[in-house]
């Protein structure tokens, strides 16, 4: 089992306790450190850098289940306003460089012959 790319954590973890529940039900017991570590071993490679520091910052035989959701989900939040901020970024380029576009275009017609109107000299 992996977690997919357009899935998100807490969809996954749920997806995981459901396997552990029903694993309990059939008489196999899974204790939290082996569900601790298969989820982080299935998780995608976005992942990567956040599972590095909690295999190093935090002690697994005492991490739980809802503990680890709470540190992946709190990652997978930041990685998300980081994301919005950068598109937001990108739009306003965008509408900043479309802005000049038209400054640029108005600034290279004539101002006599914009929006339509001639010079005055012209109908004499």
């Amino acid at each position: 089992m992996k977690m997919k790319e357009s899935e998100g954590v807490s969809d996954y973890i749920t997806r995981v306790q459901t396997v552990v529940n029903q694993l309990n039900q059939n008489g196999e017991t899974l204790t939290d450190v082996r569900v601790v570590e298969k989820i982080l071993r299935s998780l995608t490679d976005s992942f990567e850098n956040v599972v590095c520091a909690i295999e190093e910052s935090k002690d697994l035989t005492m991490l739980t289940v809802d503990e680890l959701a709470g540190s992946l989900e709190a990652h997978e939040k930041c990685k998300k306003m980081k994301k919005e901020e950068i598109l937001e970024q990108a739009l306003q380029i965008k509408a900043s460089i479309k802005d000049e576009k038209v400054i640029s275009n108005r600034t290279i017609l004539s101002p006599t012959k914009w929006c339509g109107r001639e010079e005055e000299s012209d109908s004499s």
